[in-house]
Formats: C-alpha cells, structure tokens, sequence
C-alpha cells in the first residue's frame, strides 16, 4: 500500500472569527469634548460629555452616576430592549455653532478609568438635516486635523 498524500487549498478565515474592529471604519470618529445633554426616555436631562462622534453615533464620557440613569443594570445591552435617548448638543461649523439633535439607542458601555465610563450610543434615523450637519463638521474636524499635522510635521 503505498502512503497517499492529499494537498488541500488553503483553508479560508473563517468570517465571524474576523473582528469587525479590525476593519476601517464607515464613518471617522473625530475627537471633539464637548459638553452635552442627553435625555433617556425616562424623561430626567443629564449633563455629560461627548468623546467623539460619527455619523453612526456617539461616545459620551460620564460618571458612575450618570451612567447608572442611562443604564441602571450596567454591563451588556440587549439590542432588543436597549434604552432609547435624546440628546441634542451644540456643534461648530465654520464660524458659528449649530444645534445638532438626534436620537437612538444605548450600545454599550465600558470603563474608562476610576471615574469616568464610556457610554457609546447609536443613532437611529438620522433626519437629513442632522445628517448634513454632522456630515459638515466630521469633515471640518478632519480637514482642521490634517492640517495641524502638516504644519506640526
């Protein structure tokens, strides 16, 4: 008998073993903080502070106390039952600001540091005139980071 061997094409990744974070993102995320207020369904307004923003959602920086209002179970979100928000902050475009408001849903949250939690929220049906208007300041904020790094470099 004589031994026999098989050569196999290589095996393909599988799709769900790939993250997805290791993918470019959709939309860039400029860094902004920037104070905002967001209202949970629940109806109280809660003052926190917006890490970054694109057009699929938003990241606030909060306390533990805030983040509690947001979320009182904490740790994972279920997309199904996950807390609805308003939230509505001032952003600068060009030389003068404009109002941007926009709702959604909770996503997750995580730890940032002793004090502070990451709370990142996803819009949801952005009306176009929202839409245009963080379309505007991603790319101001874009073009203005560039161009720091030009004249830094």
């Amino acid at each position: 008998m004589n031994p026999t061997t098989t050569v196999l094409p290589p095996a393909r990744p599988d799709a769900r073993a790939r993250s997805r974070y290791l993918r470019p993102r959709r939309s860039p995320r400029p860094v902004i903080n920037r104070r905002a207020l967001i209202r949970p369904r629940s109806g109280q307004v809660l003052e926190t502070r917006v890490h970054d923003i694109s057009l699929g959602g938003i990241r606030l920086r909060c306390d533990l106390a805030t983040a509690y209002a947001l979320h009182f179970n904490g740790g994972a979100v279920d997309r199904r039952s996950s807390p609805r928000f308003d939230i509505r902050l001032a952003l600068p475009l060009g030389d003068e600001l404009s109002e941007f408001s926009a709702s959604g849903r909770l996503s997750y949250m995580l730890p940032e540091n002793r004090r502070e939690l990451a709370v990142v929220l996803v819009f949801e049906d952005l009306e176009s005139d929202a839409r245009e208007l963080l379309l505007g300041f991603v790319r101001d904020c874009l073009h203005r980071q560039a161009n720091q790094k030009l004249t830094a470099g």
